[in-house]
């Protein structure tokens, strides 16, 4: 089942099924396009505005292109981290109804009573595909895709596995298992070079993305496409070995992006940030080959594009690109840092010109927007927490800039979440509303975050005044208000609070701050710490497999950060050291013997002053890192203990980092 290349660039997996076509209405209606980026802050792309304009500004010209022809929404809102902004996104449920309400759609994934935007668009009469992550349900389970009413997806469906940027496989339709890259292709110098065959997960999605939409275009079908990008999100290339001088472990982006931005200049420009500058960078270029596609094949004036970030940045240093902009928090806050986005929208021939709407428009509105575009029945968009946007977008200069409605966030996070400016609720539990008043003298933008239920950890702005919530109205150490605006808005709120959260066993609310909620657990069988468990535990770790002797010769790493090189002769079972990181030790090559059972190596080294005779014990074991605050990963390695001379232990990596939850 190997992802092979036509000739038109189009990446087919021979075992997968090739989707059938479904009929399209013939009314006059648009073809959707909504394109996600995952942790694109709200200042890392040209269009936001409240940004710090002496930060460095990352090239975004085909997302600007965006907004021509197009409207900004300057008040757009994802939610504050992967799965719940794209469970918002697919069902069009805020936070107290979605299924999944912590970054983890593996614990729970979408119900077969959940009624997806796959499912509505597909009774208007649309062809609907997904390309790219998922998160919200695992081959297999009710959430899969194929599962929620989507005619294709090829990607990555699990939260955990989406930060394998360079993966073996993917999954196509009902293909799981199907290979995109092969292991000699992953070598990290191979791969990143420019001669580099390896396939990245984000120029996948981009090629399956526009071979989706040529196939409906050929077919005479209206569609709705998600695509799904995995960057500029922290990723992996798995595979062991050496790595090029300008490479970033969070960012190895392919060479034909990882060169732009070598040549900055100042000390800030590390290569973490060279690297999520490409990143970004590689984002636009996505867009932009897409917008080129539509234009190509003259559809570009019957298909809006959507473009937004899933959540408030994360994964490097905010300072240099003032990412979070003016907000407070960033990915995982409910500060606005966390959840605020510039969301445009892109349909030539119908928007003329480019417009800036004052509108919230949030990723629960997209699904019932969609239906509207389509022309599909309100008795047929399912149960929605959202609204339709549509005459915004057919008149962006006379619809409302303001509707009668909040916008409900919750979220469980142990510790604090800063960004450029910190995290000032208590963590734990925490709801968050977000409203417009338009009774008090000037519209009034409220915004109000409470914690573990508790009346005294009760938060209010004013973000009309005070975008970076920095001088609450209410809160624990603020004098109590009279102000009878501050006093109606606080009533208004928590009742709005108790009316938005409905209770779910699987994602436990907090009555207090020992009461402990659930955040996210990683593994179906659930994990406890206030997360319910069901389903069957995990299996047991299989054992260690023994020592193979041809994975020892290489590079090793030393507990003291130097490197040695260590060979060995199979057939003779000789072993050569040397020492080429350290010239000023007293010893720099050696030799001996390994032992039959590959458990022990005897070592006599020696140098210009002195010579030292060393046992080696060498023991099975597993690096460990962590990725993107919650994720756990480790690979397999082999540790040598040695006895006998004072030297450190040395450690090489024999396999690709994996997670430790799937």
């Amino acid at each position: 089942r190997m992802m092979m290349a036509t000739a038109r660039g189009m990446w087919v997996c021979l075992a997968a099924a090739v989707c059938a076509a479904t009929a399209a209405t013939a009314a006059e209606t648009p073809s959707i396009i909504f394109i996600l980026s995952d942790d694109l802050g709200y200042g890392d792309y040209s269009l936001s505005t409240e940004v710090n304009e002496s930060s460095f500004r990352i090239p975004t010209p085909n997302i600007a292109r965006l907004a021509q022809n197009g409207v900004q929404f300057s008040r757009g809102y994802s939610m504050q981290v992967c799965a719940p902004s794209r469970c918002t996104l697919m069902t069009g449920r805020h936070l107290g109804h979605c299924t999944i309400r912590g970054n983890d759609g593996a614990y729970t994934p979408l119900l077969s009573t959940d009624v997806s935007i796959g499912a509505v668009m597909k009774r208007a009469g649309y062809r609907t595909g997904i390309a790219g992550k998922w998160g919200l349900g695992n081959f297999n389970t009710s959430g899969y895709p194929l599962e929620q009413g989507f005619d294709y997806y090829i990607g990555q469906e699990t939260q955990v596995g989406c930060h394998d940027w360079y993966p073996l496989t993917v999954s196509n339709g009902t293909d799981n298992k199907c290979v995109v890259n092969s292991a000699a292709e992953l070598d990290p110098i191979v791969c990143l070079s420019a001669d580099g065959k390896c396939t990245w997960a984000n120029t996948l999605c981009q090629d399956q993305s526009i071979d989706f939409i040529s196939a409906a275009v050929a077919a005479k079908e209206k569609y709705f496409l998600y695509v799904a990008t995995t960057t500029p999100h922290a990723g992996n290339l798995a595979a062991p070995g050496q790595h090029p001088s300008w490479y970033a472990a969070d960012y190895p982006v392919p060479f034909v992006y990882s060169q732009e931005f070598l040549n900055e200049t100042g000390s800030a420009w590390v290569n973490e940030e060279t690297q999520f500058a490409a990143a970004v960078w590689a984002q636009d270029k996505i867009v932009g080959a897409i917008l080129d596609h539509l234009t190509a094949i003259g559809t570009a004036e019957e298909t809006i594009v959507f473009f937004s970030g899933d959540n408030g940045p994360d994964g490097h240093g905010l300072q240099l690109m003032d990412d979070p902009g003016v907000f407070r928090g960033k990915k995982r806050s409910l500060h606005e840092g966390g959840i605020r986005q510039t969301i445009v929208a892109h349909w030539p021939g119908t928007i003329v010109g480019s417009h800036v709407s004052d509108r919230i428009f949030t990723f629960y509105d997209v699904l019932p927007t969609s239906a509207d575009l389509a022309g599909l029945p309100r008795a047929q968009w399912g149960p929605t927490d959202g609204i339709s946007i549509k005459d915004t977008l057919l008149d962006p200069a006379t619809a409302p800039q303001s509707d009668d409605r909040y916008i409900y966030l919750e979220f469980c996070k142990y510790g604090t979440v800063d960004g450029l400016l910190p995290q000032t609720y208590q963590d734990g539990w925490v709801q968050a509303i977000r409203w417009d008043d338009n009774a008090t003298t000037y519209r009034t933008e409220w915004k109000a975050i409470r914690s573990n239920s508790d009346a005294e950890q009760f938060l209010l702005y004013n973000l009309t005044d005070d975008q970076s919530e920095s001088h609450p109205l209410v809160g624990p150490n603020v004098t109590a208000s009279s102000n009878p605006a501050v006093l109606r808005a606080r009533r208004i709120t928590e009742s709005q609070m108790g009316e938005a959260h409905v209770e779910d066993p699987f994602w436990k609310s907090s009555k207090n701050y020992t009461d402990r909620c659930c955040n996210s657990c990683f593994t179906p069988g659930g994990c406890g710490n206030g997360c319910k468990k069901f389903g069957p535990p995990p299996p047991p770790a299989p054992p260690a497999p023994p020592i193979n002797p041809d994975a020892l010769s290489g590079t090793w790493l030393g507990t003291n950060g130097k490197a040695y090189r260590l060979s060995v002769d199979v057939a003779t079972q000789r072993v050569t050291i040397t020492n080429p990181s350290d010239p000023t030790s007293c010893w720099t090559t050696g030799s001996g013997t390994l032992a039959a059972s590959n458990a022990t190596i005897q070592i006599s080294a020696s140098g210009a002053h002195c010579t030292r005779v060393a046992t080696g014990t060498l023991t099975a074991t597993l690096l460990h890192k962590v990725v993107d605050v919650d994720y756990s990963y480790t690979a397999p390695a082999i540790r040598i203990d040695w006895t006998g001379a004072p030297w450190p232990s040395w450690t090489k990596q024999i396999g690709a980092f994996a997670p430790v939850y799937a």
